[in-house]
This record gives C-alpha cells, sequence and structure tokens, in this order.
C-alpha cells in the first residue's frame, strides 16, 4: 500500500532500506513515536534516515502507515498499536535477509550473538553430530547412569516430572530439580523417593556424563563456528562483539583462537586462572577483543572454596570431574549463583545500549530466563531488535511466536514463515529465496554461515 505525497505524506515504504535509526537520533525524537508495522523511511526537515518498522510519528504528518491494517494516521492519531495485534499476512524473503545482513554490517551498532544447542549439533563428524541435540545428549546420559547404582534413584526422579506434568524432561530439568532438592533436603531422609545422599552423587553423576559428551574438539571443518570467528576476525567495529553461548562446549572458543581472535571469558590469570566478576562489570579491554559469556557454566570450570576457576584445557583429553555446569532454572547456593547471575548482568547491560542487534543461531526459545531478559531488554530499549533464525517451520517455536507477537523487535525468521513487526505470516511465493538464491534456511547454522561468509569477504575487499 502506497501513500503518496499528495496524501500529506513525506514518504514511502521503503522494504530495501535498512529499517533503523541510528541511535543518537532515536534518542532524541523515540518519545514522539507508536508502533506500526511496515519499514518506512523518514524525512524529517533536512534529516533523512531509514527508519524501524515499529516506529510511526503522531507529531507531523511526516510519515507514511504502510501496514495492511492502517490506511492513514493523522496528526493526532494514536491507535497503531499493532504489537498487540496478531495480523496474518505475507512476507518478503529477500528484504528481510538484506534487513538482517545490513543491519550486523553496521558498524555502529553493538553485536552480539547467542548460541544455542542447535550450533553445536549443527557440526558433523563422521556422519553424526559432533554433539548431540539436548533430546539426544538426555538419552544418552541416562542410558549411563541407569547402567549404574544410581538408576533407581534417576528413575524416581523422572517420576516426579511426570507427576508433576512434564512428560519429556530434559537432563537440564533433570539438574535444576536435583538442586533445588538438595537445597532443601537438609537432615530429611528422603524427597519425593529419593535419598538425599543420592541426590547429591545422582547430580554429580549426570555433570560428569554431560562434561564427558561435550568435551570434544572442533574438527577441521569447523563448519559455521569457523565462520563466525572469520567474521568476527574481519570485523573493524566500534563496540565489541559480545557472544553469549548457552552451550557447555568449548567449541566457539577453540573456533576463536584457530582464527586468531583475541577474547574475555570473565577469567583472568595464567596458572590457575579465576573468574573476576570486577573485570566483567569495568569491560576496560580494548574492542577488537570478543566477549564470550558461558550462560550455563562450561566442561572447563570448576568449583573451589567458592571460588570459580578455569582449567586450562576441556577439550577431548580434559577430566569432566567435576565440571561447573548450570541448568537453565537454578535454585541453590549463592557460591554456584555467584557466575550464573554475572553472565546474566552481562545480557542486561548489552541490550541497554543504544541500537543493541542481537543475533539467536540455534536457539529453539526454550530458556525461560532467556526470554525473559530478552523481553525485558527489548521492552525497554526500543532501538534494540533480536533476529532469530529458526530451524524448521515456525509451528514448532510456541513461545518464540507468542514473544514476537507481542515484541515487534524480535524478529522471527523460520523455514516457512516469519513473524516480523509483530506479524506472523508465511514467505511470499512457492519458492522464496534471497538476493543469491538461498532458501529460507538461515536457522541452519551451516546456512546462515554463507551469510557471515559474504560479509567477510566484503570486510577483506573493503
Amino acid at each position: 500500500m502506497h501513500l503518496s505525497k499528495a496524501q500529506g505524506w513525506a514518504v514511502a515504504p521503503n522494504e530495501a532500506a535498512s529499517p533503523f535509526l541510528s541511535p543518537t537520533f532515536f534518542a532524541r525524537f523515540s518519545h514522539r513515536y507508536l508502533t506500526c508495522l511496515q519499514p518506512v523511511t523518514l524525512d524529517y526537515g533536512s534529516m533523512s534516515e531509514p527508519l524501524y518498522s515499529n516506529v510511526v510519528s503522531k507529531r507531523k504528518k511526516t510519515i507514511k502507515c504502510g501496514c495492511l491494517a492502517h490506511s492513514r494516521l493523522s496528526e493526532n492519531e494514536s491507535n497503531c498499536h499493532t504489537s498487540s495485534m496478531s495480523i496474518l499476512a505475507e512476507h518478503e524473503y529477500a528484504p528481510a535477509v538484506e534487513t538482517l545482513e545490513s543491519t550486523i554490517g553496521d558498524d555502529s551498532r553493538p553485536v552480539g550473538i547467542v548460541m544455542g544447542a542447535g550450533c553445536s549439533s549443527s557440526v558433523v563428524l563422521g556422519g553424526k553430530p559432533l554433539i548431540a541435540s539436548i533430546e539426544a545428549l538426555t538419552a544418552d546420559v541416562a542410558t549411563e547412569v541407569r547402567a549404574s547404582p544410581l538408576g533407581v534413584a534417576l528413575d524416581a526422579l523422572v517420576a516426579t516430572h511426570t507427576e508433576d506434568g512434564n512428560a519429556k524432561p530434559t537432563i537440564e530439568d533433570w539438574l535444576s530439580r536435583l538442586r533445588t532438592m538438595a537445597s532443601i533436603s537438609g537432615d530429611k531422609s528422603t524427597i519425593r523417593g529419593i535419598a538425599s545422599a543420592d541426590i547429591v552423587e545422582l547430580e554429580e553423576a549426570l555433570v560428569t556424563s554431560i562434561a564427558k559428551r561435550v568435551s570434544v574438539d572442533l574438527p577441521d571443518d569447523g563448519g559455521g563456528f569457523d565462520s563466525l570467528a572469520r567474521w568476527a576476525a574481519g570485523s573493524n567495529r566500534r563496540h565489541a562483539l559480545e557472544i553469549f553461548t548457552l552451550n557447555y562446549d568449548l567449541l566457539v572458543e577453540q573456533a576463536l583462537e584457530r582464527h586468531r581472535v583475541a577474547y574475555f571469558d570473565g577469567f583472568v590469570g595464567a596458572h590457575q586462572p579465576f573468574m573476576d566478576t570486577r573485570a566483567m562489570e569495568d569491560d576496560n579491554l580494548p574492542i577488537r577483543w570478543a566477549r564470550v559469556w558461558k550462560m550455563h557454566g562450561s566442561v572447563n570450570w570448576r568449583l573451589s572454596d567458592g571460588t570459580v576457576y578455569r582449567t586450562v584445557s576441556g577439550g577431548s583429553s580434559s577430566s569432566s570431574a567435576g565440571s561447573l555446569i548450570h541448568p537453565s532454572n537454578m535454585k541453590y547456593e549463592q557460591s554456584r549463583r555467584g557466575p550464573y547471575l554475572a553472565m546474566q548482568d552481562r545480557l542486561r547491560s548489552f541490550l541497554r545500549q543504544p541500537g543493541a542487534v542481537i543475533v539467536c543461531l540455534g536457539y529453539s526459545f526454550g530458556d525461560q530466563h532467556i526470554n525473559e531478559m530478552i523481553a525485558e531488554g527489548l521492552s525497554g530499549n526500543a532501538t534494540a531488535v533480536v533476529f532469530a533464525p529458526l530451524f524448521g517451520e515456525l509451528s514448532k517455536y510456541d513461545e518464540a511466536a507468542r514473544l514476537a507477537k507481542r515484541l515487534p523487535n524480535l524478529r522471527l525468521m523460520a523455514f516457512d514463515s516469519a513473524v516480523i513487526g509483530g506479524r506472523e505470516g508465511a514467505w511470499r511465493g512457492s519458492s522464496p529465496v534471497d538476493n543469491f538464491g538461498k532458501s529460507p534456511e538461515l536457522g541452519d547454522f551451516n546456512q546462515f554461515a554463507a551469510l557471515l561468509n559474504r560479509q567477510s569477504i566484503g570486510a577483506a575487499n573493503a
């Protein structure tokens, strides 16, 4: 739908333009804007800048509303709150990819990457995933533990989830419940059929089994990890790249080191590196250093006397005993909560920055804590945006879709459809492709790597 200047509008929609205001401009004028649907271009006096789709002016007739639900907004109308509406529509795939690519390529914006389990499971070695999916990992760990004397305790633990309505708990559900039980067990002999001593031993057995399976080395063909590291190495940004990984493995660290990308992960020292939360908070490090935040702990973290240490290795040759791994829902003693909360603070701080951009890769929106921080950050910062390419069909991601329909600056891009500007809709056309002939499969980490490779080549030729 196009409105002309003759109708009192200064501009028309521009899907191809990068739909984001500069942080400085937005900070000056954000209080004058309301929610809308389509990317438009702003002509404000002598200033002409792209405008993100969740904004429309009510101050003057300077911006055209390009959404399907509204034909026009007058000077004082404020009825375009489409972030709370669910409007079925179609989305153009090529402009959506162009928007994503141009946004993360804007070196003036802080860029962060959230990495979920799908990234690690995308690396294939010998015809199978290097690290199993969370479901397969749960099954493998269960098989090992059930073959031990703790099998009865694990069955009792699984039964508690079934009784509470969770028919398919994962290892993270198990760890979260065990640690909650441990915190309240006291002198009780059993809790819900599990002996107090078995609670502690079962947790240790689960963590050891998990760590053993994810303590692997990145193969020569590191897939998306290599592409991400090359992209980070070739970037000349005004803000440090921040990586928020939910995985326990060391694949992203190995990839960064392979491509000589300096990074800071919260630890200092050489003989026995320890976590320094003050250094994390101050963040007085060179911009060219990436930041790597392990949101759920790591196979090479150890807890001793209330301090978290990082072991030197953590790959296939390292011991997995005593690894500090956090489940997504965590309630236990402060010594363990400290590192986890420090990592959460980094994500919150990042999302508060003007113009912050996050790309979620391999993330299914199954971590409620992370979801809440993303929602809080996007609600409180209209200049921030989160892109989330999803693996498979959108129907598999009910929680993500619910959030995106409420938050117009959360953009979901699944294989078959998307939620953009609060609207859910299929990709337009029978065989949608981007400007490079690629189909809508950016939710596959290895396919997203092609986008990063294009940017790396572009940066090298610049």
